[in-house]
């Protein structure tokens, strides 16, 4: 979940466009409810379904900014999207395993644990990249910004997401998910002064219909 998220991301971003990669991330709710369903027997309702692929619909327009012909014309699937899809599969995994090990573990002990081995494993690419020699060199603010993405986007974001998938079930969770890039395009409009579009409030919209859809009951 950690090591070989990451490895299949940063390596399948050099590929293609970070937009495109986000989409094909998009599609994680649909493995995990699939991996769901077929490991531990839980059953998918039609409303559900209706409810993850409303999801999917609202961050690939929040993403593509409506245009979604400049999206499937880039080009065909290649050595990027496999990569990508690598990241999909390993994060399904990761879902799952968390869910049988949440049985007997706590959210916090399990997110320092897999945290722990998948930094272990990503220093042997890392050292091998010059991480030292970079390190050194870094600026006051790349460091503030390595702080703050361990501190909070990965430590605080681990623990909430296997206290999430403890709490509402892993389906829900993936879900909510996609709302990731709605938040990120509100940030860029507090933050940086980027104007707030109408594919914005749409996407943001449909993510939020689509996981009201899939907590029906």
């Amino acid at each position: 979940g950690v090591f070989l998220y990451n490895a299949f991301f940063f390596t399948g971003i050099q590929y293609l466009p970070t937009v495109r990669a986000s989409l094909v991330i998009a599609f994680a709710p649909i493995s995990i409810t699939l991996g769901n369903s077929i490991f531990f027997g839980e059953k998918v309702t039609l409303i559900k379904w209706i409810g993850i692929l409303v999801s999917i619909l609202g961050a690939a327009t929040v993403l593509t900014h409506g245009d979604f012909s400049a999206f499937l014309s880039t080009h065909t699937w290649g050595l990027g999207e496999l990569l990508i899809m690598g990241c999909v599969l390993s994060w399904t995994v990761y879902t799952l395993i968390g869910r049988m090990a949440l049985r007997n573990i706590s959210a916090l002990s399990l997110s320092a644990f897999s945290a722990l081995i998948g930094a272990v494993l990503l220093f042997i690419p890392a050292l091998q990249h010059g991480l030292v020699e970079r390190l050194s060199n870094a600026p006051w603010q790349a460091l503030t910004a390595i702080v703050y993405m361990g501190a909070t986007a990965t430590a605080l974001g681990f623990i909430w997401y296997y206290e999430a998938v403890q709490k509402i079930g892993a389906t829900k969770a993936a879900v909510v998910g996609n709302l990731t890039p709605v938040f990120a395009a509100l940030i860029a409009v507090m933050l940086l002064g980027e104007e707030l579009s109408w594919t914005t409030i749409a996407g943001g919209t449909l993510v939020l219909v689509g996981v009201w859809l899939t907590t029906q009951k």
